[in-house]
């Protein structure tokens, strides 16, 4: 029986490690979006003066 509880411990270890590492390259990678959304948006910012100039 303690082999066994440990084994289910050890299984239930192991899923929450692997639940950490997706949920961290998730959150990685919608931090990267949001950077590179800020960037394009930062580089429309610049242009948009120009266009509502000639508009």
């Amino acid at each position: 029986m303690n082999m066994m509880s440990l084994c289910v411990i050890s299984v239930c270890e192991l899923v929450e490690d692997f639940c950490n590492v997706i949920m961290w390259q998730a959150i990685s990678n919608i931090f990267e979006a949001h950077l590179w959304e800020t960037e394009l948006n930062k580089s429309t910012i610049h242009e948009r003066p120009m266009l509502s100039l000639s508009g």
